[in-house]
């Protein structure tokens, strides 16, 4: 990528000696102030004054993670993967180059142009730290393209935690009405009661998803050949061509695109049977708790708005644009199209824990009830207005789910298993359902480490789809079937040749995909087989990944 890249990573009281041998001299001289004080004593050095220990995990698991410094994948800190192709400038519409179909099962409304771009509650971490812990990062490329993230998190007691997450992305982009601009926000928060019995957990996601829309450039003459357009943004495109090119990194407006928005909040509570016990030193009684039944609640609520607008949709390029790509003609000024949902779910879930000291086995078995409403707009407002207007389509469904897994973890670490699925009972995605398991082992650094798994989903297709949506274009309404996607899958990591070798099989049927950017179809059975290779070389202090994938498709 063309441009200049500056990454800070800063550590609030975490000094990392392995990179960083020599201390500070403020270090090296602080008792100096002290000598001659008369003071014969010595101090004990505190071996935690000058490191830290922080680890976190996810929502819907129990294992710990340790934080990846490592710098063999950028991606890990750039929010495009490296199997993915995007239309040229950070935080524009992505799609991976790998096959891969939703495997999820229920609701869906069916946007995921910049969902990589997006913070989720399933990524949401919940971190312990002995210390406060902060992270900066700052990338600046071309024509004041800016990647800016924070995050900072601590333990304000020993069983509380709470962090912040920030993120923003800008970049104008090369031609007229390409900016971006992406504002992200997580707060995450867990305490948990001092008899280990009680734990509660709260977050709140929130993403705001700005990007513009130029339909290309205009091909009634050849302006990539012309010298006169030699500066690309000045070059006609058909959509937005009277947007003006602003690199400011405050100047947010995108007049002609997409502004996707959506907010989460979710709050668990988990109350915890089972045994008592402690730990007793020489000043102090470590109180410890061996679960055997867990009881969990989970509520979330959840609002998506997802539209796209065209401050000046008449213009002549835009004009030929709409009727030529969509059928549409005489359009209104603005022109906007718009699906806004509205959703609370309520999960209660049972655990049982066959081995107390082993939490990382357990049980699962829940039932869920999802309350839905979604708002559909054509026309010049928008939902944000808080009106109602008599030409709104307005839809209310629900759904009831059962869901189930187990997971056990054995307590050497050499063995992980997981089966899981969910269905739903009763409601608008009635008859969907997941179903999934995989192992894992480790045999030790010279053979590694191997996973095999399997998951099937049976699922509505997405929303956007519904001829109830604002952005289903199709003259007639389409039948579609379920989808039902089958994936077989294995992975191999031998450590000491740094390899990773995987495999995935797809059987997929009733396929929905588009063509002639809004024609919906659906595909007969058809399996694909991806073979990948993934190997880490270095030579000194320099590193290179690389990665060999292969294709093998068949109907």
């Amino acid at each position: 990528m063309r441009g200049i890249f500056l990454f800070i990573l800063i550590a609030i009281g975490f000094g990392v000696f392995a990179q960083n041998p020599v201390r500070s001299v403020g270090d090296r001289f602080r008792g100096i102030n002290n000598a001659g004080s008369g003071s014969d004593t010595l101090g004990k050095r505190n071996k935690f004054e000058d490191s830290i220990t922080i680890s976190y995990r996810y929502l819907d698991t129990t294992r710990t993670y340790r934080l990846d410094s490592s710098i063999n994948d950028f991606t890990v800190k750039y929010p495009i993967p490296a199997d993915y192709y995007f239309l040229g400038n950070t935080g524009s519409a992505a799609q991976s180059f790998l096959f891969a179909p939703n495997m999820k099962a229920g609701w869906d409304a069916g946007f995921h142009a910049y969902d990589i771009y997006k913070f989720t509650g399933d990524k949401a971490r919940f971190f312990t730290a002995t210390r406060p812990y902060s992270e900066i990062s700052y990338m600046l490329g071309k024509r004041s393209e800016q990647f800016i993230e924070l995050m900072h998190t601590q333990n304000i007691r020993p069983n509380w935690n709470a962090s912040a997450q920030y993120r923003l992305i800008s970049a104008p982009g090369i031609y007229r009405s390409q900016k971006t601009s992406h504002n992200n926000y997580l707060i995450t928060n867990w305490v948990q009661s001092k008899d280990k019995r009680y734990a509660n957990f709260f977050m709140i996601v929130a993403n705001k998803i700005k990007g513009g829309e130029s339909g290309g450039i205009d091909t009634a003459a050849k302006y990539i050949d012309d010298p006169d357009y030699a500066e690309r943004s000045r070059m006609p495109v058909r959509l937005g061509d009277n947007t003006g090119f602003n690199t400011g990194l405050f100047n947010t407006d995108v007049p002609t695109g997409n502004k996707y928005d959506d907010f989460n909040a979710v709050m668990r509570q988990q109350f915890d049977f089972g045994r008592k016990d402690s730990i007793v030193n020489d000043s102090s009684v470590v109180p410890l708790f061996f679960p055997r039944v867990r009881l969990e609640h989970t509520v979330r609520y959840s609002a998506y708005k997802y539209l796209f607008s065209d401050e000046n949709p008449t213009t002549e390029r835009a004009t030929k644009f709409y009727s030529a790509a969509y059928g549409l003609e005489n359009l209104q000024t603005p022109f906007k199209r718009e699906d806004y949902w509205r959703e609370l779910m309520n999960d209660f879930s049972i655990y049982t824990f066959p081995d107390e000291k082993n939490t990382q086995q357990f049980l699962k078995v829940g039932v869920a009830m999802q309350n839905l409403k979604g708002i559909f707009r054509d026309g010049i407002t928008e939902t944000s207005d808080s009106i109602n207007y008599s030409d709104d389509r307005v839809t209310t469904g629900y759904n009831i789910l059962g869901h189930g897994e187990y997971r056990n973890r054995t307590k050497n670490q050499r063995w992980d298993l997981m089966a899981r699925g969910n269905l739903y009972f009763v409601g608008m995605n009635a008859g969907d359902y997941e179903a999934g398991a995989s192992i894992q082992s480790s045999f030790g650094e010279k053979i590694g480490s191997l996973r095999l798994g399997f998951e099937n989903v049976n699922r509505t297709p997405s929303y956007i789809t519904n001829s109830n949506s604002s952005f289903y274009l199709m003259p007639g309404t389409v039948d579609l079937n379920k989808e039902n996607s089958t994936h077989l899958y294995a992975d191999l990591f031998q450590p000491l040749l740094k390899l990773q070798l995987s495999g995935h099989y797809y059987l997929v049927n009733n396929y929905v995909y588009y063509t002639d950017y809004y024609k919906i179809n659906q595909a007969p059975l058809f399996n694909l087989l991806q073979i990948a290779a993934h190997k880490v070389f270095a030579a000194g202090k320099k590193i290179s990944s690389n990665g060999l994938l292969m294709f093998i498709f068949s109907r």
